[in-house]
């Protein structure tokens, strides 16, 4: 297990597309232009700015896909590929990896990276993936070709990629996963979830206190084994009222006093090892709302301050349940 500093070690993913607009590509930038570093560095962490990743212009021909409605195949296999590189390399470093996209599509190499890194170290990763949906769609299911729609069906290692995605070194346990917040899920992806025993969490759950006990059992697997725990956050998980500078808003998020909730339990007993912040769309935010935000709750999220330890999300239901009423 390696011995993270303080350090946040910031990756800007500027990949457009993966969803039905590129607007995502500004992303980082956009959370940079609204104070991201400089804020993190108020709430005491020193940030280590490493730019943006440049995908160039090496993309690979890939075979004809018998799914018509998917584009950009070639160019997002091109982002995977680049992704893959530099969540595995930043692994190594000290610090905490934070990618910044981008939509999550990026996920897809982020995580995918990260999971051949704790491999060879022999560390139990856990994922905790924050969405509006489960993107648990494969090259064959996705009915909209965005491939935004795919990572977590790719990194837990659906053969369906094969030819298509680069070659997984090593995929992601499903039992290891929770997904929360999503909501628009159809059938077949649901199906598919169950099956793969991953945890999903709705919305709904929430607030009736059952999704919190739910979700603290989840984390204690991480505290209690020591493992490394990815945080993908996509803002659309949050409701569009809330965070409207998103490619695909669904209403009935989370609210603010939810995500607050989890990301003081995260940060008090530092359980975050690595994250995503994916699918800002500056062109769709009003007045920089979304940004704002976000900067904000990374800051909650990676605040030097701690809380006493042992806080769980029950200490915060009775809260939560009353704004949420």
């Amino acid at each position: 297990m390696l011995n993270r500093v303080n350090q946040i070690d910031l990756v800007g993913c500027p990949v457009g597309e993966g969803g039905p607009s590129t607007g995502c590509r500004l992303g980082p930038d956009a959370l940079r232009h609204h104070g991201l570093v400089q804020a993190l560095r108020r709430a005491g962490r020193p940030v280590w700015d490493r730019g943006n990743l440049l995908r160039g212009s090496s993309v690979e021909r890939l075979s004809p896909i018998s799914n018509p409605v998917i584009h950009d195949l070639s160019i997002c296999a091109a982002w995977i590929r680049i992704l893959q590189k530099s969540a595995y390399d930043a692994f190594f470093r000290p610090g905490v990896p934070l990618f910044v996209g981008g939509d999550h599509l990026m996920a897809a190499g982020t995580l995918s990276g990260i999971a051949h890194a704790a491999a060879e170290t022999r560390q139990g990763l856990f994922v905790l993936w924050i969405d509006a949906h489960a993107d648990f769609h494969t090259l064959e299911t996705t009915r909209s070709g965005n491939l935004h729609g795919t990572p977590l069906a790719y990194v837990t290692g659906s053969r369906t990629f094969e030819g298509f995605f680069p070659d997984l070194a090593v995929p992601v346990r499903s039992e290891n996963i929770c997904v929360l917040g999503a909501r628009a899920i159809d059938r077949a992806e649901s199906e598919r979830l169950v099956r793969r025993g991953i945890e999903l969490i709705e919305p709904a759950a929430l607030s009736t206190g059952h999704g919190w006990r739910r979700l603290d059992a989840f984390l204690d697997r991480v505290r209690f084994s020591g493992g490394h725990l990815h945080l993908s956050f996509d803002v659309d998980a949050l409701d569009p009222d809330l965070a409207p500078g998103v490619n695909t808003p669904e209403m009935g998020g989370l609210t603010y006093q939810e995500i607050s909730a989890l990301f003081d339990v995260l940060q008090a007993d530092d359980l975050v090892a690595s994250a995503d912040v994916a699918e800002l769309n500056p062109l769709q935010d009003e007045n920089g709302r979304t940004a704002d935000l976000l900067v904000q709750l990374a800051c909650r999220l990676f605040r030097s301050d701690t809380y006493p330890p042992a806080m769980r999300m029950k200490d915060y239901e009775t809260t939560v349940r009353s704004h949420t009423a």
